[in-house]
């Protein structure tokens, strides 16, 4: 999937996961995999959310393809 203005980097696959309390609250987690090739990918952003979500900082973070782990900021 490539995009203009995306030169460089690819996105090879995305997942989500969504696990729904009975309280009605509901824990959703992303993976995303990006090839990049002669770029830098200092990160991402979600938008367009109807509530406010609470974002798990300390559960966040990338990988490259060493396996080294960076943690979300």
């Amino acid at each position: 999937m490539r995009r203009a203005g995306l030169r460089g980097l690819c996105l090879k696959w995305a997942e989500t996961d969504v696990v729904l309390d009975r309280d009605g609250r509901a824990r959703v987690t992303y993976q995303v995999r990006w090839r990049c090739s002669d770029a830098d990918l200092h990160g991402f952003y979600f938008e367009g959310f109807l509530e406010n979500p609470a974002f798990d900082h300390n559960g966040a973070y990338a990988v490259d393809q060493s396996g080294q782990r960076f943690p979300s900021k």
